[in-house]
């Protein structure tokens, strides 16, 4: 690849991790400030790419790329229970109440519900029948489900600031949709990010959980936002 068109790629890249949230489409109307005040039920998170350079952090500080995703997802319902005014219904307490049935343990999987993606736009495709997940009793008085697509762990090149020189920092993006579950209606999808502080100079382990705690904090403090849809 020419260098010029390498450092372009770079810097472009960089470009699309500076903002916290962003939706790639949203119904008209809604705000991920719904989240706040609506019963919400939060999907584990189905899958991971990380970049190689990385991959060892991640083991190490989890064990696993399943346990890192598992942490992810439960940061997320920390979050939004200490946030919300409604009940949340945790990822881990989702997995308990579809995994007891036959019928239910295949929709742990966002892409079954949502159908297969279209250049990152809603799904054109017609999603499963949701029927079974009507008879789980915890989803009883749920509004929404916040279903993860998939997470990144991206390693990038953060410019310096003033004087300070530029550093290599670890970053978690998580695409992320909203299904409104009284219309069966998706309304809303985008990714969110997070890293740790730049120049903080953390071990690897200690900037990756910086960067899964950020990631949770810029959802919610999207949601305490009436601006963000």
């Amino acid at each position: 690849m020419p260098k010029r068109l390498a450092v372009a790629l770079l810097f472009l890249t960089v470009a699309a991790c500076a903002a916290n949230v962003g939706a790639v489409r949203t119904t008209h109307g809604f705000s991920l400030s719904e989240l706040r005040s609506q019963p919400v039920a939060v999907w584990p998170i189905p899958a991971v790419k990380i970049d190689e350079v990385y991959r060892k952090t991640v083991i190490k500080a989890h064990g696993s790329s399943d346990q890192f995703i598992d942490v992810l997802a439960d940061k997320i319902s920390a979050r939004l229970a200490q946030e919300s005014k409604a009940s949340v219904l945790s990822s881990h307490e989702l997995v308990a109440a579809l995994s007891r049935s036959d019928a239910t343990r295949p929709l742990l999987d966002s892409d079954k519900l949502l159908g297969p993606e279209s250049d990152n736009r809603f799904a054109s495709a017609t999603p499963v029948d949701l029927t079974p997940l009507a008879a789980v009793a915890e989803l009883g008085a749920v509004r929404y489900l916040v279903l993860p697509r998939d997470a990144r762990v991206i390693w990038l090149f953060t410019p310096g600031e003033g004087a300070k020189p530029g550093s290599w920092n670890v970053h978690v993006k998580l695409r992320l949709v909203v299904m409104d579950w009284k219309d069966r209606a998706v309304v809303w999808d985008g990714w969110v990010h997070g890293r740790a502080a730049p120049f903080t100079y953390a071990t690897p382990t200690g900037e990756l959980k910086r960067a899964e705690d950020a990631l949770a904090k810029n959802l919610v403090d999207a949601m305490k936002s009436s601006s963000n849809r």
